[in-house]
């Protein structure tokens, strides 16, 4: 409804395929820093020491947000909320697919490619 108050359209919807268990490993593996801010990852971007920031000494921590349960929680509603969006665009026939799980160079390289096109 707002794009049509404001006149814009929609070429291509992109929805990120990704397990609900994947997005859970790899929310709940970021660590931040408590001084200076700096977000690691401990799956794909690990510290060098898993508990102390590269950068200034501080500590790491997981953020309430990163953990398990607030995970699926936002998980559960995302599914609720995003579900009808996913059905509306699938019908368009503007709804393109991405693989989220090949990785985040291919999946860069899969949207820049699609942008790309619709230039």
């Amino acid at each position: 409804e707002l794009l049509k108050r404001q006149s814009a359209q929609v070429d291509r919807a992109v929805l990120i395929d990704l397990s609900d268990d994947e997005v859970v490993r790899r929310l709940s593996s970021r660590r931040q820093c408590r001084n200076c801010s700096r977000i690691y990852n401990l799956s794909f971007s690990p510290p060098k020491n898993a508990s102390v920031c590269d950068v200034c000494g501080g500590e790491l921590y997981q953020r309430a947000d990163d953990q398990e349960e607030t995970i699926r929680s936002r998980l559960r509603v995302y599914a609720e909320q995003t579900s009808p969006l996913i059905d509306y665009y699938k019908q368009q026939g503007k709804l393109v697919r991405l693989d989220g799980s090949l990785g985040r160079d291919r999946v860069f390289a899969d949207l820049k490619q699609l942008v790309e096109q619709l230039r």
